[in-house]
């Protein structure tokens, strides 16, 4: 799906169906915000690998298949999309198919604990909105994969969520540069250094 005009306006209503099923996505000045991060990361490294853990039915996840769709480098991307729900992971692949994505991407079907454990390959860009208590548990599965540089963004940033062990280890000025911006359902970005 080429024309951006036409892409948001499926975006809406793939949200809206997202909401519908009992998935709750991220709002859309989020997407955006994944979608200028992932373009910018793919564009300078010419590809970038992305893990999306708690994928929903997809609404987060196309906004980072357009950036590399929009890139120049879906081909040289990896897509991996973590969903425990098999219905929802089925819309997924009925979301990707509607924009019309290039590249390749891997639809996951589990427990995310379970499935980022087989992740072995560099992750550039990782983003967590799963139960949000096991933040932690995601963020140290994924980190033997982190190079520095790598973005972890985590969704619904807030201590009281049962993040606090995750906020610990994000708030590290020795292993993460984190900021947490203010959208309306929080947004945190870290970067491994």
């Amino acid at each position: 799906m080429k024309d951006f005009s036409n892409f948001i306006k499926e975006c809406r209503r793939i949200r809206e169906e997202s909401l519908s099923c009992g998935a709750y996505p991220i709002a859309e000045e989020e997407a955006l915000i994944l979608y200028a991060i992932t373009f910018e990361k793919a564009v300078l490294m010419k590809g970038v690998n992305v893990v999306e853990v708690g994928s929903g039915c997809g609404y987060s996840g196309i906004w980072f298949l357009k950036a590399l769709g929009d890139s120049g480098y879906p081909h040289t991307s990896r897509v991996v999309m973590i969903e425990k729900e098999k219905k929802r992971a089925e819309k997924i692949v009925e979301v990707i198919e509607r924009i019309g994505y290039p590249g390749p991407v891997e639809i996951k079907i589990g427990d995310a604990k379970d499935v980022l454990k087989a992740i072995n390959f560099p992750v550039h860009i990782a983003f967590l909105d799963a139960a949000k208590s096991e933040y932690h548990v995601y963020l140290k599965l994924l980190e033997p994969n982190l190079l520095e540089g790598s973005i972890v963004l985590a969704h619904n940033f807030e201590e009281y969520w049962g993040m606090t062990e995750y906020v610990k280890i994000v708030m590290d000025k020795s292993k993460y540069i984190t900021s947490v911006l203010p959208t309306s359902l929080s947004l945190a970005i870290s970067i491994k250094i």
